[in-house]
């Protein structure tokens, strides 16, 4: 049975997911702000694939993000979007040399077109895809939804007014 360590620095504002061999891993970053995973396998070849999904990118959000700013308290309890609308494109594939292979996986800045992981390890790597891609979709979702939110917050001001007066 062979060990794959893989160790993930930076990007963890981007909320990846992370899918080795087609199974999604879950993780809970350290105190050094890395995720380390172990995976174990029988192949010689492991698969990896990571990208991010973004909220606004989600079915229903024209719907879902209004109403979840409502009940929350006009955003108060809400937790925030993503700040940046960038999307994680990784996929390759890995032959493991040793019985445990180290490999370390670093994001890169965030920038359109750029690759967007470098890998340094033990390990033969070919890669099929590493981008980052700005969203101009994403980014036109968050403006319409920060008007929206903005209107919300008048509206609340003008009916908390008219209850004051009357």
């Amino acid at each position: 049975m062979r060990t794959l360590n893989l160790k993930i620095q930076g990007g963890l504002n981007l909320r990846p997911t992370i899918m080795v061999d087609g199974q999604i891993i879950k993780y809970k970053k350290n105190k050094n702000q890395t995720i380390d995973i172990v995976h174990q396998t029988e192949n010689d070849v492991v698969d990896i694939l990571i990208s991010n999904t973004l909220e606004v990118n989600g079915p229903l959000w024209w719907l879902i993000q209004p109403l979840f700013y409502i009940i929350s308290l006009l955003g108060i309890l809400n937790p925030r979007l993503e700040k940046t609308c960038y999307h994680i494109s990784y996929h390759s594939k890995i032959t493991l040399v040793d019985e445990t292979t180290n490999l370390a996986l670093k994001f890169n800045q965030t920038k359109d077109g750029t690759r967007a992981i470098e890998c340094a390890g033990n390990a033969n790597i070919e890669e099929f895809e590493n981008k980052f891609s700005f969203d101009e979709k994403a980014k036109k979702r968050k403006k319409i939804l920060k008007f929206l939110y903005a209107g919300c917050w008048i509206l609340a001001i003008m009916v908390a007014f008219l209850i004051v007066i009357l």
